[in-house]
């Protein structure tokens, strides 16, 4: 992403570093708001539902 904002708005590398970390915050405190917000469906199903979760909160964590 940091070479496609460097050529397509004619960034600096350092600004295209910081526009792209403040991408990233805000889709992880979007994550994180979202998953406070989610309703219960019984045990059974909030526990897959956590698993879920869980997973996608490794996947964001690994591509970081």
């Amino acid at each position: 992403m940091i070479p496609i904002l460097i050529y397509t708005q004619g960034c600096d590398l350092q600004s295209a570093v910081d526009i792209v970390g403040e991408l990233c915050k805000a889709s992880v405190d979007r994550f994180v708001a979202s998953r406070a917000l989610l309703p219960s469906w019984g045990t059974e199903v909030d526990r897959a539902v956590e698993q879920y979760v869980l997973g996608l909160q490794d996947w964001i964590s690994g591509g970081l």
